[in-house]
């Protein structure tokens, strides 16, 4: 394995250490590491960014929570909460099927505009 007398660090630095290149695959490594911490952390809130396109209504047209719940309860769902959350409605349900449910709807419309639905319970 060759080794390497100079690298950036130690033309910037005066150093003349020597180092292997198997050192830079562990700073490659390590890089990658990074690279993709750095994306999961730019993604993870995404969700609320794509919700709060999906509800774009004034404050003054927004229908009551009192509306989506009566809504939700006609259709056989077992309401938790409903709460506000990045313009949208966020109700917390048991859906008439019985599968736990938080469902964004739309406030002027109560329309659905996405779901996180979990399949485990039942």
């Amino acid at each position: 394995m060759p080794v390497w007398t100079h690298d950036a660090f130690s033309l910037l630095s005066g150093s003349s250490s020597t180092f292997q290149p198997s050192e830079l695959a562990d700073g490659e490594k390590m890089m990658k590491s990074v690279v993709i911490a750095a994306l999961f952390v730019c993604t993870a809130g995404t969700g609320a960014a794509f919700a709060g396109n999906k509800c774009d209504v004034p404050a003054s047209e927004w229908q009551p929570r009192e509306a989506l719940q009566a809504k939700l309860e006609s259709q056989g769902w077992k309401v938790r909460n409903i709460k506000s959350e990045s313009g949208c409605y966020e109700a917390y349900a048991i859906d008439a099927k019985g599968k736990r449910v938080e469902t964004m709807f739309d406030p002027k419309s109560l329309a659905p505009v996405g779901s996180d639905t979990d399949g485990d319970e039942g």
